[in-house]
């Protein structure tokens, strides 16, 4: 019942500060790590009902 109380959830991968941070490859590194909720995204969509 307790989790029942949750109106949101947080998802996140750490990135670290590594040298590639301040570098282009840090757009495709970010979107990478984007596209690994995506299935996390979908089942969401698929069984969570938004509450009104």
């Amino acid at each position: 019942m307790d989790l029942l109380r949750h109106r949101s959830l947080i998802a996140a991968r750490p990135l670290g500060c590594e040298e590639w941070l301040h570098t282009p490859e840090a757009v495709e590194r970010v979107l990478s790590a984007a596209a690994d909720l995506d299935s996390l995204l979908m089942w969401l969509v698929r069984h969570v009902k938004r509450a009104a």
